[in-house]
């Protein structure tokens, strides 16, 4: 496995499967930005991140650095603001661990640990600046799927492998972010492909 050290700004690559590569953008720590830019093998050519959508952020511990296959891209240039902009507002778990059964009376059925018995809540953090306050909440735990918060923000989580690494896989699988730990928490139908999520954090 690649080390890496952090630097703002470095952009690495992330191997996924053998033929799969993500680039992604080292923020603030431990705060990394993923973009929609998957290729087959680690060669990015004219890749310009400033044109990229950003797939989501998210906070990752140093055991998913170690555990990953990283390698640092200094020929490709960092996004800037605008084209990246840090989000100020993020979903925090609520403390009560539950275990959950999903597919119930089918093959693929099986039980889950995680956090959220209480749901999710809408808090104010700001990644974007050296020594900001925490976390500040800003409304009540939200139970259940039909929440439009759900969709337009992040878990505050730390991001580990190898639960990242499959995030990443099924988000180029459905062209689209995806977060299977959100949806598993909010009750939301879930679909089969995200069996090796929850199969790499029932380990």
């Amino acid at each position: 496995m690649s080390r890496v050290r952090w630097k703002e700004n470095a952009v690495v690559s992330i191997k996924i499967r053998d033929d799969l590569y993500c680039l992604a953008q080292m923020l603030l720590p431990p705060y990394l930005v993923f973009f929609d830019c998957f290729g087959a093998n680690d060669e990015w050519g004219d890749a310009v991140l400033e044109a990229t959508p950003v797939l989501f952020y998210r906070g990752v511990t140093r055991q998913l650095l170690r555990s990953s296959d990283i390698a640092v891209h200094r020929e490709i240039a960092p996004a800037t603001a605008p084209a990246i902009d840090p989000p100020t507002r993020w979903l925090q778990v609520g403390p009560g661990s539950q275990a959950l059964t999903i597919w119930q009376g089918s093959a693929d059925e099986m039980t889950v640990m995680t956090l959220g018995e209480e749901g999710v809540r809408v808090v104010v953090k700001d990644i974007g600046t050296s020594g900001a306050p925490g976390a500040m909440a800003v409304g009540p735990y939200l139970r259940g799927p039909h929440h439009d918060e759900i969709d337009a923000y992040e878990l505050d989580t730390l991001g580990v492998y190898p639960e990242t690494i499959e995030r990443l896989f099924l988000c180029h699988h459905f062209g689209r972010n995806v977060d299977p730990d959100k949806d598993l928490i909010c009750g939301r139908d879930l679909p089969r492909e995200f069996r090796s999520y929850y199969e790499a954090i029932s380990v």
